[in-house]
């Protein structure tokens, strides 16, 4: 039998309880928030690249190496990565291509937060972890309408950060996997872009991956790649022509 044809099989009558896809992500935000949707009790692994995407030194080729690892394990990878990592973005499209790999990828330009979110979503997510970490049991000391001018402009993530935490201020909130699952609540929520948004009405990028991964763990492997490619432009399977 191909690999993977008897968890496929077990699979149609909820018995296999092996691993179905491996997702990699470069940072703590990603895998906070993917853990948050998929939930306890997922059949998907995590690794996080931050370390090897900082590096690079040839962890390229041992990354496109894990990828085809993960196919011939008939296991889908899922990739999330920032636009700014070039080497690996590049790397990414061409293994698509060759159907290195079967899965899917998404590339956030310029990073997670500011290609799904708006810098005033960003900060009221941010205050409301701020609210709950101290119990609601004092009036907020900050309000969107004090801080907003000032991140207004910002252009990533980290400046986000930069420009909420000056003089002091809100740094008990700040990037990691609790600030990850706090932006999939809040996506979870409200799942499309804002009014106003340049994708007003469309749906989140967040959102779609994490639907693509949470299918994985009921589609059958074998069947996805008979009848499914990866379209190396999108990031996404389409049926196969």
């Amino acid at each position: 039998a191909a690999p993977g044809a008897l968890r496929d099989y077990l699979g149609t009558f909820g018995l296999d309880a092996g691993v179905k896809a491996r997702c990699y992500v470069e940072g703590q935000t990603e895998l906070g928030a993917l853990r948050h949707a998929l939930g306890t009790a997922s059949q998907c692994t995590f690794i996080n690249l931050r370390g090897m995407v900082l590096e690079k030194r040839g962890s390229g080729l041992a990354f496109a190496d894990s990828l085809a690892a993960d196919k011939a394990s008939s296991t889908f990878s899922f990739i999330m990565l920032d636009a700014d990592r070039d080497d690996f973005v590049r790397m990414l499209r061409r293994a698509a291509e060759c159907e290195t790999f079967h899965g899917a990828f998404q590339v956030s330009a310029p990073d997670v937060e500011l290609a799904n979110f708006t810098v005033s979503e960003l900060l009221d997510i941010a205050l409301t972890i701020s609210a709950r970490m101290h119990d609601g049991s004092s009036d907020p000391t900050y309000t969107p309408g004090d801080i907003l001018p000032e991140l207004e402009g910002a252009t990533s993530g980290d400046d986000f950060f930069s420009r909420l935490h000056e003089g002091g201020r809100l740094t008990e909130v700040s990037k990691g996997e609790d600030w990850g699952a706090a932006l999939m609540d809040y996506a979870i929520g409200n799942q499309t872009f804002p009014s106003g948004h340049a994708k007003a009405s469309q749906e989140r990028p967040l959102i779609e991956f994490a639907r693509m991964l949470i299918r994985a763990q009921s589609a059958g492997f074998g069947l996805s790649l008979e009848y499914e490619k990866l379209n190396a432009a999108t990031g996404c399977l389409q049926r196969r022509q």
